[in-house]
């Protein structure tokens, strides 16, 4: 027996393990010191790309055309101020025919959750932005964060477009004495060469070009050059979910013979040419900025005035001039200016058109006018807004007329009023309008 404290001894063998693991340990240490392992990281969420309704859509390309997006965004993301206006339809027709062939048709921004492309992975979302998105020459790209802003928002993607279209082609084709009448931004039909160019400014692009001999215009775009297809979309807006997307603008289209065909013409052509009669204005708001909807309760047209942004004289007359069928005429009710419209000896109609913007909910509306019969043999018929009008007959007395109407709304709130006359064949007509007024209920 042993007095005192007795120990456990550990064996040999496992004081030399122990031992190589502390010199193992040591070694670790020593190792990672300063390079420690890296921590596992939680991946990146890949960001879904959300198609927008087509209300939204149809305001972007309003607040687009009236150059109010691009402040809404600031740097690192690049500049897409307009500094100018472009006619709204013009947007929504190249928004449309660009993206028209996607699996959700046009408008179209994202697909299944990723960003709509070309099937080249080169043009994206619903203006089908090709510049600065890597396809090109790497000097003159986006930084990456506009180019993801293109991809995923189209809100920013409408308004690079736009940017695009004004700063790139329009200001371009200006300042080179590519002018079609006297370049007002504000009338549709000078609008011709820069979205021709959108497309690329080529021979190739040419209505002329021997490829496109073969095009349906006005029958349809079948076989037509990109500009002459964006023309005739504008004037025959697709529908969808029971609403046409806009209004219809029948932009006059300039005859072909005055672009070149060949391409040894390109450089020396003549690029200056008249007004394609009749030109158009096209409107989306009666206010800013349009988030607001600020619609007011009456909308007056007290004097019909050519140059009013929401009218646009018109006839269906086969070569006959405008001017034979509507214009104003000094016998007008309060100021001495209304609309005249004139109708004879044909089986077509004649008239003027209204475009303006009202609250896109379908609001019931009221409109109410003054009207008189200047003249008139036999039978004729008035229709407004697609509905027959029983109009008093011949005399020299002004009455006024009001009538509930339900238009054909677009998405984005505009209605198209139709005021025109049709004859029988070999009789004549003639109406007086003034003083419209379109009351919302």
């Amino acid at each position: 027996m042993y007095g005192g404290h007795v120990g456990l001894r550990t064996p040999a063998c496992c004081r030399l393990a122990v031992l190589y693991l502390t010199l193992f340990s040591g070694l670790l240490t020593l190792l990672y010191a300063n390079h420690p392992p890296a921590l596992a990281q939680t991946p990146t969420p890949t960001p879904t790309c959300t198609q927008p309704n087509d209300v939204d859509i149809a305001f972007a390309f309003c607040d687009a055309a009236h150059d109010d997006l691009a402040g809404d965004y600031s740097s690192p993301l690049k500049d897409v101020s307009t500094d100018g206006y472009i006619p709204p339809v013009i947007l929504k027709a190249i928004g449309w025919f660009e993206t028209q062939d996607s699996p959700i048709g046009g408008w179209a921004q994202c697909v299944s959750g990723y960003p709509y492309s070309s099937a080249s992975g080169c043009d994206w979302g619903i203006m089908q932005i090709y510049s600065g998105m890597n396809c090109d020459d790497p000097g003159s790209q986006f930084n990456t964060e506009t180019q993801q802003q293109v991809k995923y928002d189209y809100r920013y993607n409408i308004a690079m477009g736009a940017y695009i279209l004004k700063k790139w082609k329009w200001d371009w084709h200006q300042q080179n004495g590519h002018i079609i009448g006297d370049g007002d931004p504000h009338i549709a039909e000078h609008w011709y060469y820069a979205v021709w160019a959108y497309n690329g400014w080529t021979v190739g692009n040419s209505s002329n070009f021997p490829q496109w001999d073969a095009c349906q215009y006005p029958n349809s775009d079948v076989g037509c050059a990109y500009v002459d297809k964006i023309w005739w979309r504008a004037a025959y807006p697709p529908s969808r979910g029971g609403r046409t997307l806009w209004s219809a603008v029948n932009l006059t289209r300039p005859a072909k013979t005055l672009f070149p065909r060949y391409e040894w013409q390109w450089s020396s052509w003549n690029w200056q040419i008249a007004d394609p009669t009749p030109v158009h204005r096209d409107s989306c708001r009666t206010c800013l900025p349009v988030v607001l909807k600020c619609w007011p309760d009456i909308l007056f047209f007290e004097t019909f005035n050519p140059i009013h942004e929401g009218w646009v004289f018109y006839s269906d007359a086969p070569g006959g001039s405008l001017g034979e069928y509507v214009h104003l005429d000094s016998r007008g009710r309060t100021d001495n200016h209304s609309l005249f419209i004139s109708e004879g000896s044909h089986d077509y109609t004649s008239g003027a058109r209204i475009t303006v913007a009202v609250p896109s909910d379908g609001t019931p509306l009221t409109l109410s006018y003054w009207h008189k019969v200047v003249g008139t043999y036999g039978r004729f018929e008035v229709f407004i807004d697609g509905n027959r009008v029983n109009l008093d007959a011949a005399g020299d007395n002004w009455r006024q007329n009001t009538m509930a109407i339900n238009p054909d709304y677009t998405y984005d709130g505009q209605i198209t009023l139709d005021f025109r006359v049709a004859s029988a064949v070999i009789h004549t007509v003639s109406v007086l309008f003034d003083d419209i007024e379109i009351r919302i209920s």
